[in-house]
């Protein structure tokens, strides 16, 4: 109820802010348990973006398989949306 509430004072207020997807460039890091946003390393394996916690969390687990398949870190830093 609260959080309808806010929606509904930005629709008002036109200061709707516009919400990005999860794991898209610059958003809602893809990782399910988790909320940063910022998200700018992008996963060459799920084609989405992690924030940097994330990426190093999942560059260091999979580290000999991401050279052996890709050639460099599963996660890559990105500033710009990757084509």
């Amino acid at each position: 109820m609260f959080y309808q509430h806010l929606r509904n004072e930005r629709a008002i207020s036109g200061k709707q802010e516009p919400e990005k997807e999860k794991g898209s460039h610059n958003g809602v890091c893809f990782r399910t348990a988790c909320s940063n946003t910022g998200a700018i390393w992008y996963n060459h394996a799920t084609d989405h973006y992690y924030c940097a916690g994330c990426a190093m969390t999942i560059n260091e687990a999979n580290y000999s398989d991401a050279m052996r398949i890709y050639g460099h870190d599963l996660c890559q830093r990105f500033e710009t949306p990757r084509n």
